[in-house]
């Protein structure tokens, strides 16, 4: 079998990745197209370079789980030749009729390569951009603002909606709508974040609905009380 996760950023992704992998005895692999946790760096950014399944997918083996983000530039492409060229004129390239029809039609025909797709979204938008806000802002302990680690917990505070947090907003809803075209089109149910990160019946509840197999991962991956934002 063949899993793939595909969700938006800070969806509880990585919990639900580990959970998987963990109640199904399966190997994995998180966000194989993330450019900047996938580089292969050799101690100077200047001379990174790309493992090969990020230029192209690559043979999912099978009893696998990959997790993906339906996120701006989180897919294998040309892109990365012009993300060298600086964010500015990557978003321009982004932008256009092409490269989104194109980025689409990628997803669209991964998803086609795995026997089950696991689509993650969460209801409550607003607490997902303050999430990816501040983890894009998490203070240093003198206030400092600084590119952060996604992973682990964190004293959570106030982000700041500024222009880079407007553009932000603007890629997570067309990260949603993308997540939400797929499963139109491929008559894949929505998992959401509220409904696993819940209390323990409710969890049990959605995992039955939906046949997931993680009726024992509760505790250890989607007991509310063990969130990371304190």
């Amino acid at each position: 079998m063949k899993f793939l996760i595909l969700a938006t950023p800070r969806s509880g992704s990585s919990q639900m990745h580990t959970a998987v992998t963990t109640a199904h005895k399966m190997s994995g692999l998180s966000e194989p197209f993330n450019h900047e946790l996938q580089r292969n760096w050799d101690g100077n950014r200047d001379n990174a370079h790309l493992y090969p399944h990020q230029r192209e997918p690559f043979a999912v083996p099978d009893n696998f789980v990959i997790k993906a983000l339906a996120y701006f530039n989180h897919w294998p492409d040309v892109f990365y030749k012009h993300w060298e060229k600086g964010f500015d004129h990557y978003l321009n390239v982004y932008y256009s009729d092409a490269y989104q029809a194109k980025r689409t039609a990628f997803f669209q025909d991964y998803v086609r390569v795995f026997d089950r797709t696991f689509l993650l979204l969460r209801r409550d938008v607003g607490s997902q951009l303050r999430s990816m806000l501040i983890g894009h802002q998490r203070d240093k302990s003198k206030g400092e603002r600084t590119t952060s680690h996604w992973w682990g917990g964190y004293e959570a505070f106030d982000p700041i909606l500024d222009k880079d947090g407007a553009l932000n907003a603007r890629l997570l809803f067309e990260s949603i709508k993308l997540i939400e075209t797929i499963g139109r089109d491929q008559n894949i149910p929505i998992l959401y974040y509220e409904d696993l990160f819940a209390d323990q019946a409710k969890f049990l509840e959605t995992n039955a609905k939906h046949d997931l197999g993680l009726e024992d991962m509760w505790a250890d991956h989607f007991d509310p009380s063990k969130k990371w934002a304190k």
